[in-house]
């Protein structure tokens, strides 16, 4: 009967791992395994009851076990006494001999009169020493990765749960299925196939989460918050980060983060109440500036900036560079190499800490009326004689108003803008990168150079392009000043 048992458990094991062969219909895959599984178990029920034997005293170094009777086992085989392993070489009426202790790795038991002993049914192993892939024991408990099993099916390891198409009825009550369909996991409660899920979250937002914002950081810098602890949600939620500085976040189980739950990372995750939240980021590489990330979390949302030092732009900073007043150099003129500054942002727009805001506003260079006029403004270099030039004119192409824009303009403490000549503006184009916020994808920006009597000068910085636009145009605004 061993022998039988063993044979249709190989069977069941060929069925799961080698499934059938390459040609055969799927289909019937199901009823041959199963008919395996059938036939074991019908085996098993006359069996395993006839393992149940009682064992006199035994040393671990003893090579014969002696029991009340060897019948219905094999002339060589397995046992299980306890949590122990013993494989045996033969058998008489009432002893098993030729003893191999500890077999497949497992401790020695203590074995006393009286204790139980059952047949121990292997199907596979890695290793002689290994824990078996998988073993039935005498009381018919299946072990996959112990060996073993205290309940009628244990697993050691991740179930890899299928799709099937049986129905759900009282005889498959309690049954699992992967829905392929709906990528959701599902149980049979004995009418109808349902998902299985936890409870409904009622509080995914998180009590206020802050980190203490970095002043005066050092340009290119790494800087790491504070762990927060997140608090006041009732279930798992999702962790989103964004930002400048390449910003990332781990989570930890706690404030020291000796524990990582979650590496550093940029990517969406999640993490559940009373962990803890760390963010970090790299500061902007000139003085003055202000880089941000925001971490949401469920739907809650926390901002964290680290700003740097204002720069000092009393001895060569170099363009980009943002100042203690929070003006940006922007190199120095091509009219004596005088230091040029220049506003974070263009005309129509504000900075609000860490970006532009608002639209960009087109300004025509002169009244937006009128084309055919001369104003005699054609210095290339001095855009601050240009500006003062067309902003004291009241013929008919006052007011003109890119250039009066700038001349009004009180920004950052400063209220010497203007409009800048074209060379002073190809300054801006040639260090656009470093200065940061320029509209590159095809615009335009003026200078306060007249072309002709219906033309002035303006720069492209998509392109290295200076050209001639109608005066009454709309075009891009950035002022300077030195």
């Amino acid at each position: 009967m061993y022998q039988e048992v063993l044979v249709l458990l190989h069977r069941l094991h060929f069925c799961i791992h080698k499934r059938l062969r390459s040609d055969a219909d799927r289909s019937d895959e199901r009823p041959v395994c199963k008919s395996y599984v059938d036939a074991a178990v019908a085996t098993m029920g006359g069996f395993a009851p006839a393992t149940l034997t009682t064992a006199t005293a035994a040393a671990s170094g003893d090579t014969t076990l002696t029991v009340a009777s060897t019948t219905g086992y094999p002339a060589a085989g397995t046992l299980l006494v306890g949590s122990e392993v013993i494989s045996y070489s033969g058998t008489t009426a009432t002893t098993f001999t030729g003893l191999t202790r500890r077999a497949y790795g497992t401790t020695a038991a203590a074995i006393t009169g009286g204790t139980t002993v059952n047949i121990y049914i292997l199907l596979s192993r890695s290793t002689t020493t290994s824990t078996p892939k998988m073993v039935v024991t005498g009381s018919g408990n299946v072990g996959i990765g112990t060996a073993t099993p205290v309940a009628p099916l244990q697993v050691a390891g991740e179930v890899v749960v299928g799709n099937t198409s049986i129905s759900c009825t009282a005889t498959t009550k309690g049954a699992i299925r992967y829905n392929n369909t709906s990528s959701v996991l599902e149980f049979c409660n004995g009418t109808a196939w349902n998902l299985i899920q936890a409870a409904a979250c009622t509080d995914p937002t998180p009590n206020v989460i802050s980190f203490a914002d970095e002043a005066n950081a050092t340009a290119s810098t790494l800087y790491t918050a504070a762990t927060a602890q997140v608090t006041g949600i009732n279930c798992s939620v999702p962790v989103t980060i964004s930002g400048q500085g390449s910003p990332q976040y781990q989570i930890c189980s706690d404030s020291g983060c000796s524990s990582v739950i979650q590496g550093w990372t940029s990517s969406p995750s999640s993490i559940t109440n009373n962990q803890y939240i760390q963010t970090r980021l790299t500061a902007d590489s000139v003085g003055g500036s202000n880089f941000q990330a925001t971490i949401i979390v469920g739907s809650g949302a926390s901002v964290w900036s680290v700003t740097t030092a204002g720069g000092d732009c009393t001895l060569s900073p170099t363009p980009g560079t943002v100042c203690a007043d929070g003006t940006i150099y922007a190199g120095l003129s091509p009219d004596g190499n005088v230091k040029m500054f220049t506003t974070r942002c263009d005309a129509g727009q504000t900075w609000n800490g860490s970006s532009c805001t608002g639209s960009r506003s087109g300004l025509s260079w002169n009244n937006g009326t009128v084309n055919w006029f001369t104003t005699g403004v054609t210095g290339s270099t001095t855009g601050k004689a240009n500006s003062n030039t067309l902003n004291g004119l009241v013929d008919v192409g006052a007011p003109y108003v890119a250039a009066q824009y700038c001349e009004s303009l009180s920004e950052n403490g400063k209220t010497d803008w203007y409009l800048p000549a074209l060379t002073e503006l190809n300054v801006l184009y040639t260090n656009k990168l470093s200065i940061k916020n320029f509209e590159v994808s095809g615009s335009v920006y003026w200078s306060s150079r007249e072309a002709g009597d219906n033309s002035a000068w303006y720069q492209r910085f998509s392109v290295d392009n200076q050209n001639g636009n109608s005066k009454y145009s709309d075009c891009l605004v950035r002022c300077v000043r030195r």
